[in-house]
């Protein structure tokens, strides 16, 4: 009888290649199984990026493998602010929308703003600005471009002018400045004719030619 029943049972090599044949069985399944997850979740993205979908939020933080922020788009009141960050989370590059007008602020190693590039309203006109600043975040030097004029003006870093510079359709003139901020010389060409001024200290003229 024993004899009958290990007639019936394969051998043993036949048995390894029956469980080899189980167990490849399990990860094909296993893998297709990964495998359909991976599609579905395919499809799924691409359907949330058709056309008519939205992602709502008020902002968006960007972290690198270290957990650092490394960007940063949200909204303030009437601002949206997008922020670019170095590894130890100091801003090198902000990108500013409001109401008044938008602006490009690139920072140094330090944080520090060092050139900040804007286009803003005022009094009904929109200004092109460019303005290049110290390590210590002050403005120094500052370009303007209206609709009919163009300026500079240089500063003696403790945020008193020293020296401008204005262009018009009607003429054109440099002004010079004491420690304090005051007018204290203007060179000045306008309708066809040179002229100079000399101030006080009062802001009031001293001397004029003609």
């Amino acid at each position: 009888m024993a004899a009958i029943e290990n007639a019936h049972q394969p051998p043993p090599s036949l048995l390894q290649r029956i469980e080899r044949l189980e167990s490849q069985n399990a990860r094909l399944k296993k893998a297709a199984a990964v495998t359909v997850l991976a599609l579905a979740t395919i499809i799924l993205l691409g359907q949330g990026s058709q056309k008519g979908r939205e992602v709502e939020a008020q902002s968006f933080v960007l972290k690198d493998a270290d957990g650092a922020v490394r960007a940063r788009w949200e909204t303030k009141g009437h601002e949206v602010l997008f922020r670019l960050f170095d590894t130890k989370e100091r801003i090198r590059t902000e990108l500013m929308v409001a109401d008044t007008g938008a602006f490009v602020t690139l920072g140094d190693a330090t944080g520090r703003p060092r050139a900040i590039f804007g286009v803003q309203g005022r009094e009904g006109l929109e200004e092109t600005t460019l303005a290049l600043c110290d390590k210590n975040g002050k403005s120094m030097v500052l370009l303007t471009v209206g609709a009919n004029y163009s300026g500079l003006k240089l500063s003696d870093g403790q945020d008193k002018l020293a020296t401008s510079l204005l262009v018009t359709p009607l003429g054109s003139s440099i002004g010079f400045y004491d420690p304090t901020g005051t007018g204290r010389a203007q060179l000045g060409f306008a309708a066809g004719e040179p002229s100079l001024l000399l101030y006080g200290k009062d802001g009031k003229v001293t001397w004029h030619t003609p």
